[in-house]
């Protein structure tokens, strides 16, 4: 029996009356042969049903001159074993071209599958239901349904997913079943690692994005053995901008867009005004495009109904009150060039530019506020064909602040900088055998992270020098992370996948740092302080292994398995100082931390079911159990070092001095978990649900004397103090449920729809006296669209329409209150 490759059918959809005996007129160059198929649909004006994902690795033949549509099917698909069916109904002509490799004496096997493929409209995203894996995708459709007001709000609906916010920045840090910080899940944009981390009250590694460029979000959940997945044990997301021929037809030499959102009364919220603009330039050989995006945001304030600390007093306080420091100013440049060597190489360049200003409380007298400047920069690089990807990027992300005087420490001036240079290269080859498709994919990627932090202190007071208390917690340092990596993917007939694979990760971090030894015991006020030079390096084996079952048409099992690893940060390793003002003990390095290991399995199903209580309708289900166990998880904990000074145990002369920093938990640290993702849809009503269940088991034991001591003091660490306490560990809510519901009306041109987020109570920060619980929350969003022409089309949202206060999950910042009733109109203009 033919293998017939499951995969997305796109449908390119020209009624007519074509007969099967006209001769066209071709003129179709050598292409891929999914853009050389819809060329071929555009001429003859037909109805193409094929696998998108199969044929835009496949090259076509040349089509040029008279010839009738069968013949120039067989001159077209002429390099390639492919299979096609003409049905020439009444109204219109419907052609299924359809990937095979069997036995010519087979016909009848043939004639089987083909009369399994059915017409359906391509939808963006649906690739997910046919993978076997959790992989997920946000699409552009996603994206303009509810303009996002803030980036973390793109990944409202994914499941297994949750995002660190702080409202007071525009900085995200994503969190994949229960991952995240310190690169633990890497996040891209077009492929250039955004790892800027600086330490505080807040995520430990954040990538600045505006969703008004984005086109589309592509989401790996756990280790992977392809391209970006060195040192990433949570997960790779990648936010891909968007090209120039997102903003014309293929038939157009230029097109542009007009984005434009408001908010509007009774309910406006502080949203000024946000507006993007695009421009693109398309020919043969290149194409341009240039885009710019503003956003302007005041205070919001937060829901006037309900609570989230569990005292009826604290709520009512807080209700309707401003959300302070949440206001944002922000702009983003983009500009991408591209030369077409033909139809399926090119050599791109791509530049992006991110700013944004903010403030916060300096809690001073004079009630001044710190001030934020952030700027983050990419420049990329990229070779792009079916056999080769090759790119090389670099990336600077700089945070400039101005931190007025307190009781306790002057004014600052201060820079946090991280500059990271990348390199990746991925290989692709193919071989066809008689039962089936074996791809190999392989390559190596290498990346280097720099960091430049700088504090300036002004009229120092009694108090002393707080320069290291700004510059010391995150420090400067220099990691560098190679890996080579080879995947093999086989496809078996029609029924099994088969991904094995296998990389390599190497990495060295270099720096220099300092212990604190306390207090010097001639003045009881000076701080004496060992330098250490740090110079570490380390690799290791990462092995994958997962299979794709199809047990019926439509029904797909899934089982995999991953092994993880990521080293230390460099904020993690060197980091020392002091917290600001002196209050709290100092903090310390720590340079014999081992990199972290993950053991992660998953099983899981895929449903894909056109048809089933009416012509035209489509079941998509995808849901997995996963369980993650780290070994070695590095966490922030009490630190007990020999000093001048301090604490000990009667019997032995060395007295040790508190302190905190990094150490590795001595006991796996365990995620589990169940998702579920599944729509209906039936053109005019459509539902999705998505489920997420997270399940944690944290032990929380590890040697509080991590750079040596005497046992009998560990153990009376160990007995007699509660060392847990200084631990903070994000924990994810244990249910995040989102539901859609909507129709399509007037040809679909008139959309509207509901939307509920729940999440439950969750655990923000451990140990026990130091954790905070927040109250389950339920928010509801409204929102409609209306295409009033082609090229035009107005959104109305009301998001939080029961004006709640609630507080965002997985949030360690102060500013953990959601936006409450905001009322949002958007146009949308192409030209």
């Amino acid at each position: 029996m033919r293998h017939i490759v499951c995969g997305v059918l796109l449908i390119i959809s020209l009624a007519s009356n074509a007969e099967n005996n006209l001769l066209y007129q071709f003129n179709i160059k050598q292409k891929t042969l999914s853009h050389a198929l819809v060329d071929f649909a555009l001429i003859t004006d037909s109805n193409i049903v094929f696998d998108s994902t199969k044929f835009d690795q496949l090259v076509s033949t040349e089509v040029v001159g008279l010839y009738g549509i069968e013949q120039a099917l067989e001159v077209l698909l002429s390099r390639h074993s492919l299979t096609f069916r003409i049905d020439n109904q009444k109204s219109s002509l419907t052609i299924y071209v359809v990937a095979a490799n069997v036995s010519e004496q087979d016909p009848d096997a043939v004639a089987m599958e083909l009369s399994k493929v059915v017409v359906r409209g391509y939808v963006p995203g649906d690739w997910v239901y046919k993978t076997p894996n959790s992989d997920a995708v946000v699409t552009k459709e996603q994206l303009d349904k509810i303009p996002p007001l803030h980036a973390a709000d793109l990944f409202s609906e994914v499941t297994g997913v949750f995002v660190a916010e702080d409202r007071s920045s525009p900085g995200l840090s994503v969190n994949i079943r229960g991952m995240q910080d310190f690169g633990r899940v890497n996040m891209t944009l077009d492929g250039a690692r955004q790892n800027y981390q600086q330490s505080g009250h807040g995520a430990n590694g954040q990538a600045y994005i505006d969703p008004a460029l984005i086109r589309q979000v592509d989401i790996k959940k756990g280790p992977s053995s392809r391209a970006n997945g060195a040192g990433a044990l949570g997960g790779v997301v990648n936010f891909t901008t968007i090209n120039a021929d997102d903003l014309m037809d293929n038939d157009e030499y230029w097109g542009g867009r007009i984005n434009l959102t408001k908010g509007i009364a009774p309910d406006p919220n502080g949203y000024r005004l946000s507006g993007s603009a695009a421009l693109g330039y398309q020919s043969d050989s290149f194409d341009l495009m240039a885009a710019y995006s503003q956003k302007d945001l005041d205070d919001y304030d937060v829901g006037r109904n309900g609570g989230f600390t569990g005292d009826p007093v604290s709520d009512k306080k807080a209700q309707g009150a401003t959300a302070k420091f949440t206001q944002q100013d922000q702009d983003s440049k983009l500009f991408k060039a591209r030369y077409h060597f033909d139809d399926i190489r090119y050599l791109a360049i791509n530049y992006n530019e991110f700013n944004a200003f903010t403030s916060s409380d300096s809690r001073n007298p004079n009630n001044d506020e710190n001030t934020t400047d952030i700027v983050s920069r990419n420049l990329i690089a990229e070779y792009s064909s079916p056999d080769i990807n090759a790119r090389i990027s670099r990336t600077l992300t700089r945070s400039d602040q101005e931190i007025f005087p307190t009781s306790l420490y002057s004014r600052f001036d201060l820079r946090y900088q991280i500059e990271t240079t990348g390199a990746t290269l991925e290989l692709k080859n193919e071989f066809n055998f008689a039962s089936g498709l074996l791809t190999w994919y392989s390559g190596g990627e290498y990346f280097i992270d720099e960091t430049d932090p700088k504090a300036q202190q002004f009229n120092f007071r009694a108090a002393g020098d707080f320069t290291n208390s700004f510059s010391g917690p995150t420090p400067e340092g220099k990691r560098a992370l190679g890996s080579v990596f080879n995947e093999l993917q086989y496809e078996y007939r029609d029924w099994l996948k088969v991904h094995l694979g296998l990389r390599y990760d190497h990495y060295r971090l270099q720096g220099k740092t300092h212990f604190d030894m306390g207090l010097d015991p001639d003045d009881g006020v000076s701080r004496i302080w060992r330098a250490y030079v740090v110079d570490r390096d380390k690799g290791a084996w990462l092995p994958t292994l997962s299979f794709g079952y199809d047990l019926i048409e439509g029904l797909q099992l899934f089982a995999g398995y991953a092994k993880g690893w990521r080293p230390p940060a460099i904020t993690e390793t060197l980091l020392y100082g002091q917290h600001v003002g002196n209050s709290g003990p100092p903090v310390t390095p720590n340079p014999n931390l081992e990199p972290e290991q993950s053991n992660n399995f998953e099983v899981g199903l895929n449903l894909y079911w056109p048809d089933v209580f009416r012509s035209g309708d489509i079941i998509k289900t995808k849901a997995a159990f996963y369980k993650n166990k780290v070994d070695d998880y590095m966490i922030n904990a009490a630190i007990y070092l020999p000093s001048f000074g301090g604490i000990g145990v009667p019997g032995e002369s060395v007295k040790y001095y508190a302190t905190t920093g990094f150490v590795n938990l001595d006991k796996p640290l365990t995620f589990s978990g169940f998702e579920l993702k599944s729509e209906y849809d039936n053109a005019w009503f459509y539902s999705k649900l998505n489920y997420t269940y997270t399940d944690l088991d944290f032990q929380p034991s590890y040697d509080p004397l991590p750079n040596g001591g005497s046992d009998t003091f560990r153990q009376f660490l160990i007995n007699k103090l509660n060392i847990a306490e200084a631990m903070i560990l994000v924990q994810p809510p244990a249910h995040k449920t989102t539901l859609d519901i909507g129709t399509r009306l007037l040809q679909q041109r008139w959309v509207m729809g509901i939307r509920s987020r729940y999440y439950s109570a969750n655990k923000l920060a451990g140990g026990p006296q130091n954790e905070l619980r927040f109250r389950s929350s339920k928010i509801y969003d409204l929102y409609s669209s209306y295409q009033i022409t082609k090229d035009l089309i107005v959104r109305l949202t009301l998001e939080n329409a029961t004006d709640q206060l609630y507080a965002t999950p997985v949030t360690l910042s102060s500013s953990h209150s959601g936006p409450g009733r905001t009322f949002l109109l958007t146009v949308t203009a192409d030209f």
